[in-house]
């Protein structure tokens, strides 16, 4: 509902605030959300996905945060 636009609306004139959004976060939609000056983001169940938890796939999860990383560096350049 809100999103990076809203995000982007709040920094415009208010850029010494530090802001961490949360909830929707994925994949997806990770760099716009650093593009529209977020410092960090919570993106909890994007990364710790329910069944890979439940089957003890922790390797998949730290791919999962290996890839949100990458995304996230990327968009900072």
């Amino acid at each position: 509902v809100m999103g990076p636009k809203h995000l982007a609306s709040i920094k415009g004139p208010l850029p010494q605030i530090p802001l961490m959004p949360t909830g929707g976060i994925d994949i997806d939609n990770v760099a716009d959300y650093v593009e529209a000056g977020a410092v960090v983001v919570g993106a909890g169940s994007a990364i710790m996905d329910g069944d890979a938890i439940a089957a003890g796939d922790f390797e998949s999860i730290t791919e999962t945060a290996r890839e949100f990383t990458r995304v996230i560096e990327d968009a900072r350049e």
